[in-house]
């Protein structure tokens, strides 16, 4: 700091003596100064077109404006138009609640928007504004800084002479606040200023100013920081004395602490010796307690489960005994029930017509009819009508001994039908069955109700004509012609009651010599096997039929049958499996 007094009352002075000397030489000195007065730390604080506080907003009761002028002074620099559009807000209201202050400021922060963004013209006008109300308001901290603000616009705009007045005009107000930053500021400006306009006299009169006041400021520090050396220098000692002191206290100290450890030592040496002794005692009594307390326990123990093991072997010879006579009584009844389904499989299968169709015109067939539960729940019937052969394979609701009476009913009512009626054609049939079943069922479409019925594939050939038809309640016709495979898809409703009760469609179908039909249940389809235990389905089941088609018929059912055993593995069987074809 001593140095740069030492610069600056060098360049004071050899200003002074060179008034006179070239315009380079005296400029350079201004230089010099400038740079010193700056680098000794005290003008930190810029002030340029950016005001850096927002006094008197609203009297100090009004949020809002403050808020938009601390926003709008922090957008200058960046965002000029919205630093303009902000100020324009906070004027409105600071001329609402009449806060010249705020207003002042407003107008301001316009003006320095304006500079920034290069509009020189409106800058000078939105200063001269705020300049005009804050003389007249007798605002004096306002008229300094817009009064410095403005002397830089008109020295942006070349007016020099205005901006001359405008920063004495600036230096006045200072003088008022006493605020030394902004005189110091202004007398350097004006030096600089009257430098430019070759007014070298007026010049060095404002850097002496300037000078002036940086060796006032240099000074008051020079004392400041002297008195705190000298007494950083009395702590210091003082310090010193302390830990002389301390040190003193400590050494004393520690010798005593050592006499009480040593004597401390012995001491707990004997009492160390003396607690180990009773440990050991202490161990010995209770390692034998506890030894004594196991043995009891132990003995307490076995005698407790011989006990229960004496308890629970009667009861449970009470229990076999009790599980052999049930077990009796079950098989029995399980006995009789199996002779009971025996024999219902023996009226099932005198009931279902001789797998014979070779008398009846078909070249080849077979049966695959593999029931779940000793009686099945599946069927199949044809009969011979004049030169046409009515062949018919149905599912019936349930499996076991409810599948197997479903079964009896369906044969019966298909019976009574075609031979008894004399009704061929396969719609005709289906729609008579499904009449016949609900009211014989009592169907009327109750939540409550039985939903009976049963899904069929019904085919009617004529010999002579070469014709199929077929209708189908759910369950498909598939046939294989020429190595290909085709489908006949059913009707999508039961052969029983149904929400929309339509009448069966009826599809026709030339066939040829070599044709292969194949009319099945869901029940192969639906079987759950494989490696990952999912369900055949109906597309496997095509290509599996598509890949044996070739085969003679008895070959065929090999296979077919050999398949399910094989995808089913150790899985239940979930329903009757009935697979009929027919080689024309």
């Amino acid at each position: 700091m001593f140095w740069q007094m030492n610069v600056l009352q060098f360049c004071s002075i050899f200003l002074w003596r060179n008034v006179e000397m070239k315009i380079k030489l005296l400029i350079f000195t201004f230089i010099i100064i400038g740079a010193v007065g700056f680098s000794s730390g005290r003008f930190e604080e810029k002030f340029s077109t950016e005001i850096k506080e927002v006094s008197g907003a609203a009297n100090h009761h009004d949020k809002e404006i403050a808020e938009l002028l601390k926003s709008a002074t922090a957008s200058l620099d960046v965002m000029p138009d919205i630093s303009i559009d902000l100020a324009q807000k906070a004027a409105a209201k600071a001329q609402q609640i009449k806060s010249d202050a705020a207003l002042v400021n407003s107008y301001t922060i316009m003006g320095s928007a304006y500079y920034n963004k290069g509009d020189i013209s409106k800058s000078i006008q939105w200063y001269e504004k705020a300049a005009t109300l804050a003389g007249a308001r007798g605002l004096i901290h306002e008229s300094m800084l817009v009064n410095y603000n403005l002397g830089l616009a008109y020295r942006k705009a070349k007016k020099d002479k205005k901006a001359a007045e405008c920063h004495t005009l600036s230096i006045a107000a200072a003088n008022k606040l006493e605020n030394r930053d902004m005189i110091s500021l202004n007398h350097f400006v004006l030096a600089d200023l009257f430098a430019a306009m070759r007014r070298y006299e007026e010049a060095l009169k404002q850097y002496r100013a300037f000078v002036q006041y940086r060796f006032v400021e240099f000074e008051k520090e020079s004392k400041d920081i002297t008195t705190q050396i000298k007494k950083k220098e009395e702590e210091l000692v003082e310090a010193k004395q302390k830990e002389t002191r301390l040190v003193q206290d400590t050494v004393r100290k520690s010798q005593t602490i050592q006499e009480l450890h040593q004597e401390t030592k012995v001491k707990d040496k004997v009492i160390q010796e003396k607690n180990e002794t009773v440990r050991r005692q202490q161990k010995t009594i209770f390692y034998a307690s506890m030894a004594i307390t196991v043995f009891i326990l132990l003995i307490s123990g076995v005698l407790w489960q011989y006990r229960q093991k004496r308890r629970a072997y009667r009861k449970l010879e009470e229990q076999n005994q009790m599980i052999m006579h049930q077990k009796e009584q079950i098989e029995n009844q399980k006995e009789e029930i199996t002779n009971s389904i025996q024999y219902a499989l023996r009226i099932q299968q005198a009931v279902l017509p001789t797998v014979d169709l070779r008398k009846v015109g078909i070249s080849d067939h077979f049966v695959f009819y593999l029931p779940r539960d000793i009686v099945s729940g599946d069927f199949y019937w044809y009969a011979p009508v004049a030169n046409q052969l009515i062949i018919a394979v149905a599912d019936c609701t349930g499996h076991g001994v409810p599948g197997a009476f479903m079964s009896m009913l369906g044969v019966s009512y298909i019976n009574e039908i075609v031979i008894n009626r004399k009704v061929t054609m396969p719609d005709e049939i289906l729609n008579t069955m499904r009449a016949e079943i609900i009211r014989t069922m009592h169907q009327k479409g109750n939540a409550s109700e039985n939903k009976d019925g049963m899904d069929i594939a019904l085919i009617n050939i004529d010999f002579e004509k070469k014709k199929i038809w077929f209708s189908g309640a759910y369950n498909p016709l598939t046939y294989v012609r020429d190595g290909k495979l085709f489908e006949i898809k059913a009707d999508k409703m039961p052969c029983a009651y149904h929400p929309q009760i339509n009448p069966f469609s009826l599809q026709e179908l030339d066939f040829r010599k070599g044709d292969i039909f194949y009319l099945s249940s869901d029940g192969y389809s639906d079987q759950f096997g494989g490696p990952d235990g999912k369900k055949f389905k109906q597309k496997r089941f095509n290509e599996l039929l598509l890949s044996v088609s070739h085969l003679p018929m008895s070959e065929q059912k090999k296979v077919i049958e050999q398949s399910f055993y094989d995808w089913k593995s150790n899985q239940l069987q979930l329903d009757d499996v009935l697979v009929m074809g027919i080689s024309i």
